[in-house]
Order: C-alpha cells, then sequence, then structure tokens
C-alpha cells in the first residue's frame, strides 16, 4: 500500500464527493424549487446564486479532486498499487475532467450571460432569459451531477482497494 496514494485518493474522493453533492442539490431541489417560481424571482435568484458561486471555498473544492487525482495518477507510476487503481484513478480523473469541461463550456458561460442581463423589468425580456437558461442548464447540471457521481466512486473504490492492500 501507498500511503502517498491513500492519501490523495482519499483528498480526491471527499472533494469530488462534496462537489458531487453540490450539483445533486441543484438537480434534485434548487432548480426543482425555482420551477415555481415566477419569471422575476427565477431570473433573478439564479443570478445571485450564480455571483455567489465564485467564492474561495468553492473554488478550492472544486481544485482539490482533480489536483488530487493527477497527483495519484503520477504517484501510482512510481508506488504501483495495481492495474485496478490505476485504472480506477484515471477514470475518476477523466469523469471529473468530462464535469469540467461541461461547467467551464456550458455551465459557466451560460451563468455569465444571465448575470450580464442585470436587473429586468420587462416580463417578455424575463420570460426570453428564463427560456434561454433553464432548461438547457437544468440538463447540463444532470450530466454533472453523473459524472461528478461516478467520478467519485470511481475514486472511492480506489481508496478502498489501496487502503486493503
Amino acid at each position: 500500500m501507498s500511503i502517498a496514494t491513500l492519501v490523495l485518493l482519499a483528498a480526491a474522493t471527499l472533494s469530488i464527493g462534496l462537489v458531487a453533492g453540490y450539483v445533486l442539490g441543484y438537480a434534485n431541489s434548487v432548480m426543482p424549487g425555482l420551477r415555481h417560481a415566477d419569471d422575476r424571482v427565477f431570473v433573478s435568484a439564479n443570478q445571485h446564486i450564480n455571483e455567489a458561486v465564485h467564492n474561495p471555498v468553492f473554488m478550492a473544492l472544486s481544485n482539490i479532486g482533480p489536483a488530487a487525482l493527477l497527483a495519484a495518477t503520477i504517484v501510482q507510476f512510481f508506488a504501483f498499487d495495481g492495474w485496478l487503481v490505476l485504472v480506477l484513478t484515471l477514470l475518476s480523473l477523466v469523469l471529473y475532467g468530462v464535469t469540467l469541461v461541461l461547467t467551464l463550456g456550458i455551465n459557466v458561460p451560460m451563468n455569465n450571460r444571465l448575470i450580464a442581463l442585470g436587473d429586468i423589468h420587462d416580463a417578455a425580456q424575463l420570460a426570453e432569459a428564463r427560456a434561454q437558461f433553464e432548461k438547457p442548464w437544468t440538463l447540463m447540471n444532470t450530466a454533472r451531477t453523473w459524472t461528478t457521481s461516478f467520478s467519485a466512486i470511481a475514486a472511492l473504490v480506489a481508496v478502498v482497494l489501496v487502503a486493503a492492500a
């Protein structure tokens, strides 16, 4: 057993698991709850939430996982803990990479476009802003929920295998 691999995978599992819970919270409660809000509340709430997420705690949390997975992958080449551990670590890294691509390539630009609209008062503009945001953003967030969840599971199984060795 490599202690370095175990510590890195444990850190990655915790970080990715917390991010998975965050996106699941959106998929399971925030967006379904806002579905029943009027357009003004929906748009304003999403603007404020998306502004608030840009904070040091969330940024650190969301970056610890991939950094720890990358480090664990590198450590695996020197302190080999088995092919299955290496494959699971790489799988977790790839799945979280997909999460980052979806987040940075789709969700964040949509967030930024919604924020840039500012305080809208016209009912038609509010309805249009919501229509352009809600369904595609929710779909991508659901995809992120799956990729982060499976990334966390792969990392967790790798932790268990390393700890059992």
